[in-house]
């Protein structure tokens, strides 16, 4: 009898956890569908876009440097010294580069999934964007060096944190709080609920590696699109956990 309660209690518990996720997957998957426009209008500018010039200028280089190289056999290491000074510059260009669209376009999924209105002006997005880059980078880089510590002392810590500090990012933009300040308040929200917030991370994590491991059997077009469909998903379905959370908190 003890055993056949406590299975009860535990297919209860499923249950619950499983109805409560999918909830939050189809009202998040509505809200996708109704914020589409606005996603892939900031989608194209701060990573298509970028990303097919950035192929584009990668492929010229390397093509006038194989040119070069064949039509000057003479003074060969000097041209490979010039060559490969010139591939470092321009390496560490792209990754400043990419730093700043990638955070720019991080800030920018948060607004708009933090925004009550579908459709978000092209304009407004970038303008917020603009405003938080700073902030929001330094946020990023505090937390991650948090976390990278947190992991390499002991794994266990550094997953109980990222639990806590689920909704930091979204505290951080949508009360324009300090980077302290959103971790403080986040790790107040998920306390006493720790474990709804990991089942649903998690539950969200395996579909996200699944669909994401189906799109990368596509060449270039499967990496295009997991950006565009997969990450501003999530940040919808943890955007309304967080305010799940804060709801549940006030009453």
């Amino acid at each position: 009898m003890i055993i056949f309660s406590k299975v009860y209690k535990l297919f209860i518990l499923i249950y619950i956890m499983v109805k409560g996720f999918g909830s939050l997957f189809s009202d998040s998957l509505n809200e996708y569908g109704s914020k589409f426009n606005s996603y892939f209008r900031i989608y194209l500018i701060l990573y298509l876009i970028p990303v097919v010039l950035g192929l584009i200028l990668a492929l010229l280089i390397f093509g006038t440097f194989n040119l070069y190289n064949i039509s000057n056999i003479n003074g060969l290491f000097l041209q490979n010294a010039v060559s490969n000074s010139a591939l470092i510059v321009l390496f560490v260009l792209v990754v400043l580069i990419s730093i700043v669209l990638y955070t720019m376009l991080m800030i920018s999924y948060i607004h708009l999934a933090l925004s009550k209105k579908n459709e978000v002006s092209l304009s407004e997005t970038l303008g917020v964007a603009k405003k938080n880059f700073w902030r929001y980078l330094g946020f990023a880089i505090v937390m991650g060096i948090f976390l990278v510590v947190l992991y390499i002392l002991l794994i266990i810590p550094g997953i109980i944190f990222t639990v806590y500090w689920a909704f930091a990012s979204y505290v951080f933009i949508h009360k324009n709080t300090t980077v302290m300040g959103a971790l403080k308040e986040s790790k107040n929200i998920v306390r006493g609920n720790w474990w709804k917030v990991f089942w649903r991370g998690l539950l969200l994590f395996i579909i996200y590696i699944v669909v994401d491991g189906i799109l990368g059997f596509i060449p270039i077009i499967g990496g295009l699109l997991s950006m565009l469909i997969l990450y501003p998903f999530s940040v919808l379905f943890f955007k309304n956990l967080y305010l799940d959370m804060i709801g549940k908190k006030k009453k």
